[in-house]
């Protein structure tokens, strides 16, 4: 499982287009269905919903690339 790094300041994520919903406390991208929950997990239906797959793995590796995100076990 992926997860956004203990030390990265949630606020990194608005350069990527991931803004902070007041509803439900999380961090989610546009209107694509990719969401980082409160313990920086993204959320596992993600990937099954997400309306633009190529989106989703273009967020993904751009997190990787800058070094925000780790594997983590489930």
């Amino acid at each position: 499982m992926l997860k956004i790094k203990d030390n990265v300041d949630l606020k990194e994520l608005e350069k990527f287009v991931l803004y902070k919903t007041k509803a439900y406390r999380s961090y989610v991208y546009t209107d694509k269905n990719i969401e980082v929950k409160d313990d920086r997990t993204f959320d596992t239906w993600d990937y099954l919903e997400c309306t633009d797959l190529d989106l989703y793995n273009d967020l993904l590796y751009d997190l990787i690339k800058a070094d925000l995100v780790e594997k983590v076990d489930d």
